[in-house]
This record gives C-alpha cells, sequence and structure tokens, in this order.
C-alpha cells in the first residue's frame, strides 16, 4: 500500500506565499480558516509547509483571498520554467510594513502609475534594490 508523501520544500514555498499573501489582504488566519471552513490551526499548518495544500483548497484559498493560483508558486521557477527554488527576495522574513506596500501595489492596476512608483521609491533607496 502506497503511504501518503510528506510535505516537502515547494509545500514549504506555497505556505510562505500563502502567509504573505493573507497578510497583504491583512486576513488573520482564523479569518481565512473560518472562510474555508477550516481551524486556524490548519492555516496556520499549510503556512508553515507542515501540512500539505491540496489543489482544490490552493484553488479555495486563492477565491477567497482574490490572488491569481500562480502566486502561490513564486520562487519555484526560473526563466527556463521549473528548476529554481530560490526566489530573488526572500518575503517570508519581510516585516508587516514591507508585506503591506506590496498587498497595496499589487492592487494598483495602471501600469504607468506602477512604473513611477518604481522610479520614485529607487531614487529613495539609492537605487540599491535586488
Amino acid at each position: 500500500m502506497k503511504t501518503k508523501s510528506k510535505p516537502n520544500d515547494i509545500d514549504a514555498i506555497i505556505g510562505a506565499n500563502l502567509r504573505l499573501i493573507r497578510k497583504a489582504r491583512g486576513l488573520s488566519q482564523v479569518e481565512l480558516g473560518e472562510a474555508l471552513d477550516v481551524t486556524f490551526q490548519q492555516v496556520q499548518k499549510y503556512e508553515l509547509g507542515k501540512n500539505r495544500v491540496s489543489a482544490s483548497r490552493l484553488y479555495e484559498v486563492a477565491k477567497v483571498l482574490d490572488c491569481n493560483l500562480m502566486n502561490f508558486y513564486d520562487g519555484l521557477y526560473n526563466e527556463k520554467g521549473v528548476g529554481s527554488h530560490k526566489s530573488s527576495m526572500n518575503l517570508s522574513s519581510a516585516d508587516s510594513t514591507t508585506i503591506q506596500i506590496l498587498g497595496l501595489l499589487s492592487s494598483i492596476e495602471d501600469q504607468t502609475i506602477k512604473k513611477k512608483l518604481l522610479s520614485f521609491l529607487k531614487s529613495l533607496s539609492n537605487g540599491n534594490i535586488i
């Protein structure tokens, strides 16, 4: 009989991205859990990569968080496709202000405004970005 496989590095990346997106949307683990009809502990296990998120559950999470499914896979792809588990930026250790800023930036649809904001942020950081 085949046993269930244990969560792996990919599950941890998906969980970390889930956490970032949830925080960017301003939801607590309790609120997300209620929307998904699971406990906050289950949400916590998903985010820590301790429990694997099924495809159907990930779809439900994306609907609740109003995001693209591919956002959960950020950091798993390089220019040529699958193969790199390294993200250009370690968002899992980002502070809450950075996460909120990213959430707000992602909600801006006007590309001209985004480019102007990028230019402004570069000028503030003296071009010291990743």
